[in-house]
């Protein structure tokens, strides 16, 4: 956010300006260790850098300012939020969403209760017992609105949905049943919407085709136009990369401005020196350019969208990270990577 990169690791809180790649390291209070029970989401909220996460059995929001210090600004037990012994299946704490989702089950019980959060306070909007029952939800970047959610596949042998859209008030916008759906979606990832072109991209996992209780987590893409299913797979190889020297990676972003995804790729076992590379996607057509090498990357981790570009946070070959800059000017892609500090 803000033109920052932010790294937060435990204690460690990492801002990197990407244009000047100056860094302004933090440390977080001891009490309020970012751990990982559920999974941390980073990102823009109001013109600051939102951090939603978990520390030590509570909910925790940090706010900075652009490449500032970061402080508390909510917390409460999960204890609170669920309002007694659960297990958190699923979560969906996108920074720059006005609701928070937790998707969480009374023990003993077999159906779960989806938890709507309001982002700012912290206060429970609503804990209601799903039917059909839900195994995944996931908010959407983009959409402050927007919710994800999967069913189980009990739910879909008793032929409910798959998988639906829902607005803010929890109302479904849209459903998809297991026929239409084709893939035997899981639980959601990550999911980011493009307003403007009434698009919606989600990463996913699957269920094993023989057995239920197995998850496949290969890269994925599932693509919405208008709620209407335009692409959906957990084979991007054959899609982007069918006769490449690369293997598709997990890490993956949208850039709204030029229309383009980013993916992030492998080398094929035993193919090239072993560096990593950013994938560009025509995000409208699903048209793959060529791969852009990342020269002593070993592999990416994650990739955040810039306009007309992007930028990575990578693991660097021999050890370290850094990060890595792609812009896109006149359909060239010029590149420059930096070590981090850390």
């Amino acid at each position: 956010g803000g033109g920052r990169l932010v790294v937060v690791s435990q204690r460690l809180w990492l801002a990197v300006n990407v244009e000047t790649r100056g860094v302004a390291p933090f440390e977080l209070p001891e009490a309020w260790t970012i751990d990982h029970q559920l999974p941390p989401r980073i990102g823009e909220r109001l013109g600051r850098t939102r951090l939603i996460g978990t520390s030590a059995g509570r909910l925790v929001a940090y706010e900075a300012e652009q490449g500032g210090r970061p402080e508390i600004v909510q917390g409460r037990p999960l204890s609170e939020l669920t309002r007694g012994d659960v297990d958190i299946l699923s979560a969906g704490l996108e920074p720059d969403a006005d609701v928070l989702a937790l998707l969480a089950r009374p023990r003993g019980e077999s159906i779960a209760h989806l938890v709507r959060i309001d982002a700012e306070t912290f206060e429970v909007i609503s804990s209601m017992r799903h039917k059909p029952p839900l195994a995944s939800i996931a908010t959407i970047s983009n959409d402050p609105e927007g919710l994800l959610a999967a069913t189980t596949p009990e739910a879909r042998r008793k032929r409910a949905f798959a998988i639906a859209r829902y607005d803010f008030e929890g109302k479904a916008s849209a459903q998809f049943d297991q026929e239409t759906l084709g893939e035997q979606l899981a639980g959601f990832r990550s999911a980011v919407a493009w307003p403007e072109e009434s698009r919606l991209y989600a990463s996913y996992s699957s269920f094993d085709y023989f057995a239920t209780d197995r998850v496949n987590a290969s890269p994925s893409l599932l693509v919405l136009r208008d709620n209407r299913i335009v692409f959906a797979s957990n084979e991007l190889q054959r899609r982007f990369a069918p006769t490449a020297s690369v293997v598709i990676d997990h890490a993956w972003a949208l850039d709204t401005a030029s229309g383009r995804l980013w993916f992030a790729t492998l080398p094929r076992e035993g193919v090239g020196h072993g560096e990593a590379s950013l994938l560009g996607v025509d995000a409208r057509t699903l048209r793959p350019a060529p791969a852009t090498a990342l020269a002593g990357v070993e592999r990416v981790l994650h990739i955040a969208a810039l306009p007309e570009g992007a930028v990575a946070f990578c693991r660097l070959a021999g050890g370290g990270h850094g990060i890595a800059r792609v812009r896109s000017d006149d359909g060239d892609d010029k590149l420059t990577i930096d070590r981090l500090p850390i």
